[in-house]
């Protein structure tokens, strides 16, 4: 019964990998700690990233709360939370750049364009791509690779109709807090979101 509960969990993905062409292993285990389990496999795996679903309103900053918070607490790599609105591809990403423990985002942003052939649009409203050198330099090193694959949008007027062109917004755990606790006029028009807190880090 268990095996057969576990194939029929997991056909979903599977098939969905196999038209991708992705390979996926998967892991299933009865346990009464669930958070434990997928924290410690984090860890044992040596993992680059983990994936998880954001389960509370995407206007409220409790999405990183609850069992989320844990993993994001016990990991030390890469933490994603997808608050998923109808996500279906990520061919248009925005990415908030909020300071400068924000660099991290570039990497991911320029993984995107890389993989997906996305075109990204990095807001920073407080200029950092131009007045902080190592954002400058990680910037520079992308825009030469892809120069039509980005663009800048420095305005601290945030327009929610702005935000509405693109399928997925990457933002730091950090940034989240502050989007929520300002009351950002981007959280009322946003689509799909990506939470990440980077590798190492406490939330």
């Amino acid at each position: 019964e268990a095996r057969e509960y576990e194939r029929n969990s997991f056909m979903p993905i599977k098939n969905e990998a196999e038209k991708l062409g992705i390979k996926l292993e998967t892991l299933y285990k009865a346990t009464n700690d669930i958070n434990r389990e997928i924290t410690g496999e984090a860890k044992r795996g040596n993992y680059d990233l983990l994936l998880v679903g954001g389960s509370h309103s995407l206007f409220s900053n409790d999405v990183v709360g609850g069992k989320v918070k844990t993993f994001m607490e016990g990991s030390r790599c890469h933490v994603g939370v997808l608050v998923d609105r109808d996500f279906e591809d990520a061919k248009g990403i925005a990415v908030l750049l909020q300071d400068v423990n924000d660099l991290f985002l570039l990497s991911f942003a320029e993984c995107f364009i890389v993989n997906n052939g996305a075109t990204v649009m990095l807001a920073d409203p407080h200029r950092l791509l131009k007045s902080n050198l190592t954002f400058s330099r990680a910037f520079d090193k992308i825009s030469r690779a892809y120069p039509e694959r980005l663009q800048v949008f420095e305005s601290h007027s945030a327009d929610p109709h702005h935000i509405q062109a693109f399928n997925l917004m990457l933002i730091s755990a950090s940034g989240w807090k502050d989007l929520s606790r300002t009351g950002h006029p981007w959280l009322q028009a946003l689509t799909s979101v990506l939470i990440l807190k980077p590798q190492g880090d406490d939330i």
